[in-house]
């Protein structure tokens, strides 16, 4: 859809060129729509904030997303409304987690009416067992393992290039470049949970949301006061139960988490005299715009950096570029990176450079082209003459999709900090 356009005809050195970029989409915050198709977009509606997280990912420019669930609501226990029946019944895919995590919007989903294509991508991932009530289910928390993640979001990749297959090359690239950062995060939260001491690697929560991940990072559940579902409510046999095996064996520190109550788990703290943790853990939702838990990746990472520091690890940042910015085969990616770190490093933990691909005479051939063939891409590097005016006017125009003052800022900095390395670094 979106290409690295080239001017003809160059006559000035590779480095007095303009290179400007447009970081819209990854900034962008994903809001429910009111179910309309846009310029012939498919209408792809999902449940949870994780999945919905996901979806922009892979999805991109090339669908209409709506949202079901908001940052914080609790799938467990949503009474679905009017205005979801709508979002369900216009919808061309449904993505939903399975396993009954979402079973209001199961419900509604499986109603008459909705004919929408339909996937429950937690259940491509064979899930851990756990008792409920006396019964064996499958626990629905299946994206507390990121390796988990990466599966779902290549079946959501699959998935929408089934539902539109024009766009296969920007879903399929899409889904690279978001399971490799998860590939980091994964292995980087392993680095990070081995810090603890192995006698503190004992995780207590309000519900039973972390199976996945405990098992995953090398943790013990050590107890929760409810189960898997959050509908369950505590005993006081329970919390009293509980909280003796916190201090009989002198587990540090517990946790609330955001989507629940926590007047609980602080009596539990109190009566134990464990320390309840300073920030809660992001279980069943991630956080609200502008939170230290607004993607799946900053919600692992945050969850990670709260268990880490609480129980005695070594907490150390993850480095995760959140966007890979291609550029044509007249620049040098490195000689940017080093210049841009240099002037303006707090950008330079979002983005990374790297050269685009070129297409084979094959390829070009198979399209009926020639010469210089764009590549499809969801970020965009234009060869301009533009100064600052045109920069403004971009951000102008993607105003609806940035969700902070200061990502228009970052938008306009990267353009013009770009703009001046293209005139001042030999490119030798």
């Amino acid at each position: 859809m979106k290409a690295i356009a080239q001017s003809k005809g160059r006559k000035s050195p590779k480095w007095q060129k303009v290179v400007g970029v447009l970081l819209g989409l990854y900034l962008s915050a994903c809001s429910p729509s009111d179910g309309s198709s846009n310029d012939g977009k498919p209408n792809v509606v999902t449940t949870s904030t994780v999945i919905n997280d996901w979806t922009q990912r892979v999805g991109g420019d090339e669908i209409e997303l709506t949202g079901i669930l908001q940052p914080g609501a609790d799938p467990h226990v949503y009474e679905p409304v009017p205005k979801d029946s709508i979002a369900f019944e216009k919808a061309d895919l449904i993505i939903y987690n399975g396993y009954n995590l979402e079973p209001g919007l199961i419900k509604m989903m499986n109603a008459a009416g909705v004919n929408a294509r339909k996937l429950a991508v937690g259940e491509v991932v064979q899930p851990l067992q756990l008792d409920k009530g006396g019964k064996t289910v499958p626990d629905p928390h299946v994206w507390g393992d990121v390796e988990n993640a990466i599966v779902m979001v290549n079946a959501i990749r699959d998935e929408l290039i089934k539902l539109s297959p024009e766009d296969k090359a920007e879903f399929t690239q899409n889904a690279a470049e978001f399971t490799a950062q998860l590939k980091q995060l994964d292995s980087w939260t392993t680095q990070q949970i081995a810090t603890i001491p192995k006698d503190k690697r004992r995780l207590v929560t309000t519900h039973d949301a972390f199976q996945y991940y405990s098992k995953a990072y090398g943790l013990e559940v050590f107890g929760t006061l409810i189960g898997i579902s959050t509908e369950e409510q505590p005993s006081a046999q329970t919390v009293r139960k509980l909280s003796d095996s916190i201090r009989q064996t002198g587990v540090p520190a517990i946790f609330a988490e955001t989507t629940i109550n926590p007047a609980l788990i602080k009596t539990v703290a109190q009566e134990s005299g464990a320390k309840l943790a300073p920030r809660s853990l992001y279980s069943d939702s991630i956080g609200a715009p502008g939170s230290d838990g607004d993607s799946y990746i900053k919600m692992i990472e945050t969850n990670t950096r709260t268990i880490v520091e609480a129980l005695g690890g070594t907490y150390t940042p993850v480095n995760i570029p959140k966007v890979t910015i291609l550029l044509d085969h007249g620049y040098h990616p490195d000689k940017l990176t080093v210049a841009l770190q240099a002037i303006y490093p707090q950008v330079m933990t979002k983005i990374r450079f790297q050269l685009a691909p070129k297409p084979t005479k094959a390829e070009k051939a198979a399209q009926g082209k020639a010469g210089f063939v764009p590549i499809a891409t969801r970020w965009v590097i234009e060869r301009s003459n533009a100064g600052i005016e045109r920069c403004k006017s971009l951000v102008k125009n993607f105003e609806r999709t940035l969700s902070h003052a200061t990502s228009k800022l970052n938008l306009c900095f990267i353009r013009l900090m770009l703009k001046r390395l293209a005139t001042n670094i030999d490119p030798k």
